[in-house]
């Protein structure tokens, strides 16, 4: 298929998406919350990825994509423009806090030679 088909597939696709969402939904897309819709499973793939719309600074679109990359770089790619946006979840932060304070607490009690 050719990139102006696949383009007007995936713009029919995310209208239909946003024609189920709220006003106060879409509001927050707007103002940068990527929004989870449902797992996919994609062809080629060995499991679902989680489908989220999200607001692209760029071309000024809502579009629809799946996290890329490790859990902490992770991005989302617009379908229009190409932009990546960021995309860290927060239990990444979180998981990296626990490290800290988990080395922190081992330090304290073992002391640093153990």
């Amino acid at each position: 298929m050719r990139d102006a088909g696949k383009r007007f597939l995936n713009a029919k696709r995310v209208r239909h998406e946003i024609s189920v969402l709220s006003r106060f939904q879409l509001w927050r897309i707007k103002y940068g919350r990527k929004h989870y819709l449902r797992h996919e499973h994609r062809e080629g793939g060995t499991e679902d990825l989680p489908i989220y719309l999200f607001w692209c600074r760029k071309c000024e679109r809502i579009s629809l994509d799946y996290p890329h990359g490790h859990i902490q770089d992770r991005y989302l790619t617009c379908q229009n423009c190409g932009t990546n946006t960021d995309f860290v979840p927060w239990r990444a932060t979180w998981d990296e806090f626990w490290k800290i304070v988990k080395e922190a607490w081992r330090l304290t009690v073992e002391g640093p030679n153990r």
